[in-house]
This record gives structure tokens, C-alpha cells and sequence, in this order.
């Protein structure tokens, strides 16, 4: 079983930057107009960019695209790949009967490094169908998406109130926001006080009454302020 990649063009003496640079974007044209079948992709673990200097293929997809007789089982294969940009890379792939898994070892260091692959990348794999590109094998990759954005919202922990108390009853009665008839456990808030406050104000300023129930509700909440700091 053998992969072949067309050799690439040698160039010399002058303007070998030029000639590299079109022999480059010959390659990238070349490379993207090839008719190719998508194989399989593989999320790349830390384990296959770390030391141990290997990728492995997993089975199903090995077997199925890249089989093993039972000579080339012994040293492996070596097959070629081209990337995106035409450049060749060759990987020496073969079974590992201490692990039972397919690899691909020689070569596959350089190409992590090259193309700075990280846990969580993929690297996605392909072949040629067309009659001129029958035999060639396309290796490409993509960064792992960045994990989502997540906008912490800071809540007050002290409930808002569930309703305004009317002028009126709060003027005759300020039973609802008086801490001293709340139920046991029920948390006051400071905003309630304010809502209280400025009801009291406007229900005394309108009854023509001096501001005296802002003194006593204030008596009234003096002994809870403390709780209330505790509870922020």
C-alpha cells in the first residue's frame, strides 16, 4: 500500500524568494481546486501533542482507511499528507501492540509544532476522488472554539419590595413596614425603609402635619440596622 504526493518544483539562482512565494500560491491553488473526500476528524487529546510524540488513528478509522497487511504491520507505512498550503508532511504510521492503537509517529512532532496545536484542536483528514488526484491524501486543522462569554450578573441579595404601601394607610397605620410587626425571620430592606420615608413625607407635607413620623420610623428601624448590615 503506498500514497504518493507529485514532488514539488525546484527552482535556482536568482529571485529564489519570488520563485518560492509563486511556487507557494501554485501549490495553494492547486490544493484547493482538487476534488477531495472528507474521511474522518480527530480531536487531538493531550496526549497526542505532548511527549510521547504521537497521534493515534482511531480504529475505525484506521482500518478503514488506512489497513495494515500483515508485512507492513511489523515496521508500518509511511504516508504523505499535504496541507492547505500544499506543504507535504510525512507521518510513519503503524500498529502498537503494547497500547492496541493505530499511530502515527514520525513527522507528527513537527507538524504539532508548526501549526502550534493545543488539546481540543482537530485535525481533519481527506483524500483526492478525482482520476488526477487518486492516491493523495489531505491533512488540515482548526483551533478549538473559544469557550462562550459568560456576563456575570451582581444582584443585590436583599429583595426589592413587592408593592408601594399606599399614602394614605401608611400615614394612619404603617403596619406593612414596621420591622416590629413582621413575621418571624422575614428579612427587611433598606429600600423599604426609603419607600417608607418618602410616603411618610409626602402623606405628612399633604395633611399640612410637621415631619415627626420620620423620627419615629427611623427610632423604629434603628434596632435592625445592625441585622441588616449582617445579612449583605
Amino acid at each position: 500500500m503506498e500514497f504518493t504526493t507529485p514532488p514539488p518544483a525546484t527552482r535556482s539562482g536568482g529571485g529564489e524568494e519570488r520563485a518560492a512565494a509563486e511556487h507557494n500560491q501554485h501549490h495553494q491553488q492547486q490544493h484547493a481546486t482538487v476534488e477531495k473526500e472528507h474521511m474522518f476528524d480527530k480531536v487531538v487529546t493531550p496526549s497526542d501533542v505532548g511527549k510521547l510524540n504521537r497521534l493515534v488513528i482511531p480504529k475505525q478509522h484506521a482500518e478503514k482507511y488506512f489497513p495494515l497487511d500483515a508485512a507492513a504491520n511489523e515496521k508500518g507505512l509511511l504516508l504523505s499528507f499535504e496541507d492547505r498550503t500544499g506543504k507535504p508532511w510525512r507521518y510513519r504510521y503503524s500498529y502498537w501492540n503494547s497500547s492496541q492503537s493505530y499511530v502515527m509517529t514520525k513527522g507528527w512532532s513537527r507538524f504539532v509544532k508548526e501549526k502550534r496545536l493545543d488539546a481540543g484542536d482537530t485535525d481533519s483528514f481527506g483524500r483526492g476522488i478525482s482520476e488526477a488526484a487518486r492516491g493523495r491524501l489531505f491533512i488540515d486543522w482548526r483551533c478549538r472554539p473559544d469557550p462562550p462569554v459568560v456576563h456575570h450578573q451582581y444582584h443585590h441579595r436583599l429583595p426589592l419590595p413587592s408593592a408601594v404601601v399606599p399614602y394614605a394607610p401608611f400615614l394612619e397605620k404603617d403596619v406593612a413596614l414596621d420591622p416590629t410587626n413582621r413575621s418571624h425571620g422575614e428579612r427587611p430592606t433598606f429600600l423599604e425603609k426609603d419607600v417608607a420615608l418618602d410616603a411618610a413625607r409626602v402623606a405628612a407635607e399633604g395633611a399640612g402635619s410637621d415631619l415627626e413620623v420620620d423620627d419615629d420610623l427611623d427610632r423604629r428601624w434603628e434596632g435592625r440596622i445592625s441585622e441588616l448590615a449582617s445579612l449583605i
